[in-house]
């Protein structure tokens, strides 16, 4: 597998399972009715994600043909740090819970009723 297509399989893996996670365990997101949306946006930090590692590949291919693997996933980890980042910000602008609504005030229970 090319470096490229590693890149791919890798960002679609861990954005698939890190959406379902996050919105659970770091924003506290269960509503259904955000699923759509929330993973919405994890699939647009996919095509973002891919950019910025393919670019870091492509740079590196650039600056140094003969890089080693050490070399490249040094590179992706910096890459995907940057992505990871990048994630992190834009879910913590969008998955969070609208409050509850305040309930409404409740008639005096010490009052007699009309008819007693």
């Amino acid at each position: 597998m090319t470096p490229q297509w590693a890149n791919i399989v890798a960002l679609v893996a861990s954005t698939l399972l890190s959406t379902g996670g996050n919105r659970r365990v770091t924003f506290h997101s269960t509503a259904a009715a955000t699923i759509v949306p929330h993973h919405t946006l994890g699939l647009g930090l996919v095509v973002a994600g891919l950019g910025i590692t393919s670019g870091a590949l492509g740079l590196l291919g650039l600056v140094d043909p003969d890089a080693g693997r050490l070399t490249e996933v040094l590179v992706l980890g910096v890459a995907n740090g940057l992505v990871g980042t990048l994630r992190f910000v834009s879910f913590s602008l969008v998955m969070h819970e609208d409050p509850a609504p305040a309930p409404e005030p409740q008639p005096d229970d010490d009052r007699v009723p009309a008819g007693r």
